[in-house]
């Protein structure tokens, strides 16, 4: 006779048995065959509440995954932006792209070969932006970079976003400008992006040492950039 509680033959249970019903074979086997109805039991309930569990993660996951990507297609795109209609030629000037950003030429360039680096989805602000948009836009910047400074004699750049409109954005679909940068381009260059706001004055936090070229003759020497 085989025993289900110990998995083998009643024999094998043998010293389970007598430890409980030493001395009655009828008793010894009812308790083997009500233990083996409990372990059956206990394993069955176990089984079910593993599945329903896995159930549970199943379906957690699958709708996660879809919350995502309707917040991701209600984004997608916006027909009356600009930068969404990446494929209309006389809107954008397409310099190359990857997965979720294109560069772009500006329409109204600050300087020669002023882009602007954009997402493909529809989306306003940089801290919008997923981890793989935001690996992927750096790498955009770099070629680009790379690109710019083999078309053009450049001594720097400035990079910039628009935050929000108090910011001085004015296409609500973000943005990254990558303004190629020459001695002579402003006649005084100090603080960058800090002339964006009022109260900047450079002289404040600067001061030139003795050995520090003139601003101006840094200018004098690339006068073909001015």
């Amino acid at each position: 006779m085989k025993c289900m509680a110990m998995g083998g033959t009643s024999e094998g249970c043998a010293e389970r048995v007598l430890k409980h019903h030493p001395t009655s074979p009828a008793a010894a086997t009812s308790w083997c065959v009500r233990d083996n109805t409990e372990s059956a039991s206990g394993r069955t309930e176990k089984a079910m509440n593993q599945e329903r569990s896995d159930t549970e993660g199943v379906f957690s996951s699958f709708f996660k995954i879809l919350s995502r990507w309707i917040r991701h297609s209600a984004t997608e795109s916006d027909s009356s932006c600009i930068f969404c209609q990446r494929h209309q030629p006389e809107l954008n000037h397409v310099m190359h792209e990857n997965k979720t950003f294109y560069v772009r030429y500006d329409n109204f360039p600050a300087t020669a070969g002023h882009v602007e680096v954009v997402p493909k989805r529809h989306v306003e602000s940089f801290f919008e932006l997923t981890p793989k948009e935001v690996k992927d836009a750096y790498a955009l910047i770099l070629s680009t970079r790379e690109r710019l400074t083999k078309e053009h004699d450049l001594d720097g750049f400035t990079i910039g976003v628009n935050e929000g409109r108090a910011a001085g954005r004015t296409v609500d679909h973000l943005h990254i400008h990558l303004i190629p940068r020459r001695f002579g381009d402003v006649t005084d260059p100090r603080g960058g992006i800090r002339r964006a706001v009022p109260n900047c004055d450079p002289d404040l936090w600067t001061q030139k040492s003795d050995d520090e070229p003139e601003l101006r003759q840094l200018t004098d020497a690339h006068p073909g950039r001015r």
